[in-house]
């Protein structure tokens, strides 16, 4: 339940992103800097998916 906790305004931040419209490459580039902060390895695929 505690790494769920953690998880939870990152959840809500995206969510808040996608409404009231589709914004992907909102939500991507947010990801792409969560995955960069502790030094994850992360990339965009052909697709415009992120990868981790």
């Amino acid at each position: 339940m505690l790494k769920f906790a953690r998880l939870l305004p990152t959840i809500e931040e995206l969510v808040m992103l996608h409404f009231p419209r589709p914004a992907e490459s909102e939500i991507n580039q947010r990801l792409m800097e969560k995955f960069a902060d502790p030094g994850v390895n992360a990339w965009l695929d052909r697709a415009n998916n992120a990868m981790p």
